[in-house]
């Protein structure tokens, strides 16, 4: 019995040692270092905070975004990007899906047009392609972007110091 106490208390730690890491680079990299969105190993987490993606996403999903070559970017692929139109310091990101690739004189891909799937109205803007921090990868977990918000919060922050 005891062993397998030993065994859990590992476990444990080591789940909260990497859980601490994780938010306190997340935190530093977000609060320190002003970056909207930081990566881990080409992935991003993030919250859905508004309805305009239902029914494909809803408010409190958590998705993960990967980094994506733009050149491989289709109508239809839904993005993350940083959102300059709503939010000129670069601090806004926003997922939505590609509803038209735009192109130069050389036809090299240079921005999109995005829509939520609520509406399906297209964005007045045009985004640049440096701003595409990546593209959804299918996974999310529905009602866990409010549990990220909790425990990234100052109180949660508090809290979960006090539980270890």
């Amino acid at each position: 019995m005891k062993k397998i106490k030993t065994v859990f208390s590992i476990i444990w730690y080591s789940i909260v040692g990497l859980f601490t890491i994780l938010v306190c680079y997340a935190m530093i990299s977000k609060f320190v270092f002003k970056n909207p969105a930081p990566s881990m190993l080409g992935f991003y987490a993030f919250n859905v905070e508004t309805g305009s993606m239902v029914p494909t996403l809803s408010v409190g999903d958590l998705i993960i975004v990967r980094k994506v070559d733009t050149d491989n970017l289709e109508v239809g692929d839904i993005i993350t990007y940083i959102d300059r139109a709503y939010d000129e310091s670069g601090q806004s990101v926003t997922t939505h899906r590609i509803t038209k690739l735009l192109y130069d004189e050389s036809g090299k891909l240079y921005a999109v047009k995005t829509a939520g799937d609520f509406t399906g109205e297209e964005e007045d803007y045009e985004f640049l392609l440096d701003d595409i921090l990546g593209k959804y990868t299918d996974i999310k977990f529905s009602g866990f972007g409010i549990l990220r918000d909790i425990i990234t919060s100052p109180t949660g922050i508090c809290f979960f110091i006090f539980l270890v």
